[in-house]
């Protein structure tokens, strides 16, 4: 599709429709294109002025592919961060006394006491 709408765009200085913008980001989102193409892509969009359609239709891809905010936080993600904690926990905890400091105050800063 992001070949199709390349030449288009940079040899006929055709605009892409809502429905095909969605598509080719869709096909840029999923990693199906390269480097390049993406770059030959937005150069082309420069060139010729990017439309109302176009950006609504990138807009909405991207969207759709966006993961909710809410699911990165869910149940089993929290759980996990749990356990990591507890295990990190477990293993700084045994070193902590050796990086202590016990300061005295009444000797080194009597004005503290």
């Amino acid at each position: 599709m992001i070949l199709d709408a390349l030449h288009r765009i940079a040899n006929h200085r055709q605009s892409l429709s809502r429905e095909e913008a969605h598509a080719v980001m869709t096909e840029v989102l999923s990693g199906q294109c390269s480097d390049a193409q993406i770059a030959a892509l937005l150069v082309a969009l420069h060139m010729k002025g990017e439309t109302v359609e176009e950006i609504v239709g990138f807009a909405e891809a991207i969207r759709a592919a966006a993961i909710p905010f809410a699911q990165l936080f869910d149940l089993r993600f929290r759980s996990r961060m749990i356990v990591v904690l507890a295990l990190l926990t477990m293993l700084i905890y045994p070193w902590y006394p050796r990086f202590h400091v016990d300061y005295n105050f009444d000797e080194s800063w009597p004005w503290m006491a």
